[in-house]
């Protein structure tokens, strides 16, 4: 009869004295618990209101929709109250982690059946999922899996309040984790934090501010903003953005992803919308911009009153993805630049009040009535309520500066165009300057759409009698008989399509005899280009004529944008009656285009300071996508060669933890982590 004697690692470095020689005896591991703790961005976490009313649920599209907009005409104050309340609350959002029925839709099993106590019902499933099913059931290398075992975890937090308050929470949790496991008789020292965007600061607070730095064997951050991202900036000016702020996508695409591709298209058509003038859509819009705000005015009433969304903004350690720390730039129309901030963008940009580069209108932080301040926020107005949020966003951040984990790993994503800086053009407000961008939309509407369709059109000449050679000749097995007679005779059809092999062979030879009569066909078809040109900017100009007025309004610009006028001294001014003053000038704000995720530049997400393989790059490695960079959006190509290669539609911000190069990148680095952890053990270091 055998006995069995159970060890940890740590004892195998000595002689076992509990062994017996004249018996027979098995020797077992045992293994540590080593927690996964997947902390998501901002939005990331599913929230409900003190009075257990759901206020956040992306996992549900169509109730997100219903509640913020498209079939409600929710307003800045409505969307406030539900967010916010009357006046912003640390304790007044809760993470939803008991939603039985969304628990069940998405991650129910028959034998882990404690999932939802490990906090996976408090995150989005949509974006987080993918990642946080894949390390629960991954088959670890045998030298980590022998080592220890790794139940994941996921904490969702309040994302609208500090981060600070949510480190100090998860360090709480990372404690609870530590303890649950131990009560169990399991090993337990340490767990391992997996994050995503805003959660990199929640996770960084825990360790760096709360004390739960030893507690952590180690981090991976996943598209951390660092040092924040102009992209919060942009959108309190401008909303959020809408899909045209993202390059339209090159041929090849489709020839790298065409499923994806496809999907693209047709999110496109279903998120702008059907055009019926040059550049005027309706449609139900980015479900993210309806939601949070389709303009600045939305937008501020929001995050201007969220502390969590304020630590988001550029800090007094970002930099563009030039080096460059005057982020923001006042262009005039001579070209003569003015660059902020000199020093502090909370005193230079989030606190000035009447220049055009303020971060928000004083008058759009409470779109409602004014209420009396609570106990935490002794306030009496929005504007100082703002301030201190303000304070509080500066003061989190000179206490985290440049602070990490000591086994940290990050990774981003680059290659989308992202707002790494800010641009603002200044022109006279002129009957000339008006004319210009006129021209302007015009060449681009009238011309490039014309030539464009004029271009296709010609394409289509060309590839047709090709095409057509290659059709003719895979459907000569089949015109024997009918469609009628297929159907009734399903072993006619079975005996034509044995013939579609032979068919195949003979198709490039088909089509390379077709393809000698296009040098005649090619002088026909361009002696009918000017005439396709002109027919075709022709049934543009029907449409811009609309597109044109509509376009050049401020309403419109401000959808997605933003304009403004100004004086000399670039003070917003107005007449008495509200109207613009009549000697002033244009304020436009420029599309974002440097190179990140979309969001996050690559400045910011890599700008933790780590040891040598620790920072990872996912982009275009194939190089299929420099063609389309070099020629419509140079500042998007990446200032380094990418490490790992992910297409266009996938690597964007919100989707990065579905791509294989994310899991690839986190799996080896816990790995790594954890074979450390073992070498140490066993005295191997």
């Amino acid at each position: 009869m055998s006995t069995t004697l159970k060890v940890n690692h740590e004892e195998l470095v000595r002689p076992i004295s509990e062994l017996k020689t004249d018996a027979r005896q098995r020797i077992a591991f045992d293994r540590k618990v080593i927690p996964i703790i997947f902390i998501p961005g901002i939005m990331g976490s599913r929230l409900k209101n003190r009075f257990n009313k759901r206020i956040w649920d992306p996992d549900r599209p169509g109730w997100m929709l219903w509640k913020y907009g498209i079939f409600k005409a929710a307003t800045a104050q409505t969307k406030k109250a539900m967010l916010v309340g009357k006046e912003f609350s640390p304790e007044y959002l809760r993470v939803i982690n008991d939603d039985g029925r969304h628990n069940k839709k998405y991650f129910a099993h028959q034998y882990d059946t404690h999932r939802a106590d490990r906090g996976w019902g408090g995150v989005l499933w949509s974006s987080y999922g993918t990642i946080i099913k894949e390390l629960q059931t991954r088959q670890w290398d045998r030298t980590v899996n022998l080592f220890a075992e790794f139940p994941v975890h996921a904490f969702g937090y309040n994302w609208t309040a500090s981060n600070r308050l949510a480190g100090e929470r998860l360090a709480g949790y990372i404690d609870a984790v530590i303890t649950k496991y131990r009560g169990m008789g399991r090993q337990c020292e340490k767990v391992i934090l997996v994050t995503h965007s805003m959660g990199g600061l929640v996770a960084r607070a825990a360790c760096k501010l709360s004390g739960a730095d030893n507690k952590v064997l180690g981090v991976i951050h996943g598209v951390q903003p660092a040092n924040g991202s102009p992209a919060g900036y942009w959108r309190m000016k401008g909303g959020f953005e809408r899909p045209h702020t993202i390059p339209e996508t090159d041929p090849m695409h489709w020839l790298k992803t065409p499923k994806r591709a496809a999907a693209h298209k047709w999110n496109t058509l279903v998120t702008k919308g059907v055009e019926f003038a040059p550049g005027i859509s309706f449609g139900k819009g980015n479900i993210t911009a309806w939601v949070l705000g389709t303009d600045g005015r939305e937008v501020t009433a929001l995050l201007g009153n969220m502390p969590g969304g304020l630590q988001l903004l550029p800090n007094k350690r970002y930099r563009d993805n030039h080096g460059c720390a005057q982020w923001l730039v006042l262009r005039d129309e001579s070209g003569k630049r003015r660059n902020l901030p000199k020093s502090d963008p909370y005193k230079e940009i989030y606190r000035a009040k009447d220049v055009y580069w303020r971060l928000v209108n004083p008058e759009w932080l409470n779109p409602g009535e004014k209420v009396k301040s609570n106990k935490k926020y002794r306030s009496k107005t929005s504007w100082i309520n703002y301030g201190e949020y303000l304070t509080e966003a500066e003061s989190f951040h000179d206490a985290l500066g440049g602070k990490v984990h000591p086994n940290t790993y990050q990774f981003y994503s680059t290659g989308i165009a992202s707002p790494d800086r800010v641009v603002f053009t200044r022109m006279r407000d002129t009957l000339r300057s008006k004319g210009k961008r006129i021209i302007d939309m015009v060449k681009g509407d009238l011309l490039g759409k014309g030539v464009g369709a004029a271009v296709d059109a010609a394409r289509g000449e060309l590839t047709k009698p090709v095409a057509g050679a290659a059709k003719t000749t895979l459907a000569k097995p089949f015109a024997g008989g009918s469609l009628t007679e297929y159907v009734l005779h399903p072993s006619k059809l079975v005996t034509a399509a044995k013939g579609l092999a032979g068919a195949a062979k003979q198709v490039p030879g088909a089509m390379a005899e077709a393809a000698k009569g296009l040098p005649n066909a090619l002088p026909r078809i361009a002696s009918g280009m000017p005439k396709a040109i002109g027919i075709n900017a022709a049934k543009k100009a029907a449409t811009t004529a609309i597109g044109l007025v509509v376009r050049d309004d401020k309403r419109f610009i401000d959808r997605g944008g933003y304009r403004d006028k100004v004086d000399e001294s670039d003070l917003l001014v107005f007449k008495e009656n509200g109207s613009p003053a009549e000697v002033a000038f244009l304020i436009t704000l420029e599309t974002p285009d440097g190179a990140g995720d979309g969001t996050v530049p690559e400045s910011s997400a890599k700008a933790l300071k780590l040891g040598a393989n620790r920072t990872f790059a996912i982009g275009d490695v194939d190089g299929n996508e420099g063609k389309f960079v070099e020629k419509k959006a140079p500042r998007t190509k990446p200032q380094i060669p990418p490490d790992f290669d992910e297409g266009w539609f996938d690597r964007g911000h919100e989707p990065i933890y579905k791509t294989r190069s994310a899991t690839h990148i986190t799996v080896t680095a816990i790995e790594n982590m954890v074979r450390e952890l073992g070498r140490k053990a066993l005295g191997l270091h």
